[in-house]
């Protein structure tokens, strides 16, 4: 056994557990949290890949995320409010994900079959009409707090 081996086999002996409020906490050997970064940064890519292949695909991912960066820009010109523009950048990632989720439901439902299917149909149009009730309230969200800024810039 090397060197090394002896040393992971010694830390993973040693591995401290103790509680603390209930949660258990642990210390890993610098190999151990080496293997976890490393899963992350693989997971951290498989996710970029996922937002780059949406964005370069799907021609309505596109178009949501240039209307979203309108809203935004609009929300800077109109100085709304830190509680608003939250809610604007939290209404826009819902939003966003929601479309990615219904996009992935569709590439399932053509992996599964290529045939055309009652079942498929169903799959496709709740994920389609998912997206359309959040667009739906992401615009009456948009609307209340864009028309009364709106307003108040064309009063006299």
């Amino acid at each position: 056994m090397t060197h090394g081996a002896k040393l992971i086999r010694r830390n993973q002996k040693r591995l401290l557990k103790r509680k603390y409020k209930g949660a258990i906490f642990q210390q890993y050997s610098i190999i151990e949290y080496m293997s976890l970064i490393r899963h992350h940064h693989i997971s951290f890519k498989n996710a970029v890949n996922g937002l780059f292949w949406a964005f370069s695909t799907q021609p309505n991912f596109r178009v949501h995320f240039f209307l979203s960066l309108t809203v935004l820009i609009l929300g800077f010109y109109l100085k709304i409010s830190y509680l608003e523009m939250t809610i604007l950048v939290l209404t826009i990632a819902f939003g966003l994900g929601i479309e990615m989720v219904n996009t992935s439901i569709e590439a399932m439902t053509d992996l599964i079959t290529r045939q055309y299917r009652q079942e498929a149909k169903i799959a496709k149009d709740v994920a389609a009409g998912m997206m359309l009730l959040t667009s739906i309230f992401a615009v009456v969200i948009a609307c209340l707090i864009f028309i009364p800024k709106i307003i108040n810039i064309f009063e006299f």
